[in-house]
C-alpha cells in the first residue's frame, strides 16, 4: 500500500473513504505502468539488406526515424506505415487490459465500500 493510503487509514479515514484512495491511487498507478509497458515492449526490426532481426523497444522506435543494422551496416527506415500500425495495435491491446485492470479494481473498491 502507498504512503498515502497508508497515512489516510492511519489518521481514522473510514473504510469507505480509505478504498475510495487506495482505488484513485491503484488506477494511477496502473495508467502509469501501462505507459511504461508500452515504451517498453519490443518490437522486430528486420533489415532487408541481411535479413538480421533486431529487438527494439516501442519507446525507443518512437524517437528515431532510422537505425544502422549490427550486422551489415546498411540503414533501416523504421516508422514505416507496417511499423506504425503495429506499435498502434500493441498499445490499443495494453490499453484495453488497463481499462479492464481499472474496472475490477473498481469493483474491488465498491466491494470495500460495503
Amino acid at each position: 500500500m502507498s504512503n498515502t493510503t497508508s497515512l489516510v487509514i492511519e489518521k481514522g479515514a473510514g473504510s469507505a473513504t480509505a478504498a475510495t484512495i487506495a482505488s484513485g491511487v491503484a488506477l494511477k498507478h496502473l495508467q502509469l505502468d501501462v505507459e511504461r509497458l508500452i515504451d517498453a515492449y519490443e518490437l522486430d526490426v528486420i533489415c532487408h539488406s541481411c535479413n538480421t532481426l533486431h529487438k527494439c523497444a516501442i519507446g525507443w522506435l518512437r524517437v528515431h526515424s532510422t537505425m544502422d543494422c549490427e550486422n551489415c551496416h546498411s540503414s533501416i527506415v523504421l516508422r514505416t506505415s507496417l511499423m506504425n500500425e503495429e506499435m498502434r495495435r500493441v498499445a490499443r491491446q495494453l490499453r484495453k487490459l488497463r481499462e479492464q485492470l481499472s474496472e475490477m479494481i473498481g469493483r474491488a473498491a465498491g466491494i470495500l465500500r460495503q
